[in-house]
């Protein structure tokens, strides 16, 4: 059996988009999903419908940047469908606008729904994964504008999100965990992107991109090619990145 056949999912943001494409392709490779989100509705009409063409699937609900409703979701997504090994945090939003213009409240709730929904969930499930050893696998989404080399303050706390999975990818080096940031454009196919993502996970790919800047990835990976960003750069043309 292929990993990760047989194994449990937990999906944030399943209800649309990305997050669904993602269940989706799961599903597929025999991959029993948690369906996470604030919309139960909409996640029951979804898993309802996956589970009709026969998906091992149900609906959580979560509010991801409520801790408390972080760990009540995965006991109960493991008491149904068994331990889980595999974190997508598909949940989040986008930004733009210049910092002189970005109000603190429109700030706060940027970071809180991209940074902070990412280390909840890690925060949530890691310890659950190294204490049962095996493979495991965290899959954490930023938007691209930092990648593209995109001078936007709104784009803060995607390169945050990379920036804290790529330290927790050194935390763990060594041990059954992976870890995958996904950097979709805002037109990438969902169901393609999903596909993406399940081949990143098995073959351990640091970076799952999506179309590249006018300029090319290489050239807006060049022109971040210094301090901070040398080990981003690093990750993207030396370790190995699937292309969208």
């Amino acid at each position: 059996m292929d990993w990760p056949a047989g194994e449990t999912a937990f999906v944030t943001g399943a209800a649309s988009g990305i997050g669904l494409g993602i269940a989706r392709a799961l599903l597929g490779a025999g991959v029993k999903v948690a369906l996470a989100g604030i919309d139960h509705r909409r996640l029951a009409e979804v898993a309802e419908d996956l589970a009709g063409a026969g998906g091992a699937v149900m609906a959580v609900p979560l509010d991801v940047s409520d801790p408390g409703s972080w760990t009540r979701a995965a006991d109960r997504a493991e008491d149904a469908l068994g331990p889980v090994s595999i974190l997508c945090n598909s949940a989040g939003v986008t930004g733009s606008g210049p910092g002189g213009e970005t109000s603190l409240d429109a700030w706060r709730w940027l970071h809180r729904l991209t940074v902070e929904t990412q280390f909840l969930g890690v925060a949530t499930f890691l310890a659950r994964f190294s204490s049962r050893g095996g493979r495991a696998h965290i899959v954490t989404t930023a938007g691209r504008a930092p990648l593209a080399g995109v001078d936007d303050c709104a784009a803060a706390p995607n390169l945050a999100g990379v920036r804290f999975a790529l330290a927790l990818r050194h935390e763990v080096a060594g041990t059954g965990i992976g870890f995958s940031v996904l950097c979709p454009g805002s037109a990438d196919d969902p169901d393609h992107v999903g596909e993406q993502v399940l081949r990143a996970m098995r073959e351990r790919q640091t970076f799952v991109l999506g179309p590249p800047p006018p300029h090319g990835w290489e050239q807006a990976a060049a022109e971040c090619a210094s301090g901070a960003w040398a080990e981003l750069v690093d990750g993207l043309l030396v370790s190995g990145a699937r292309r969208i």
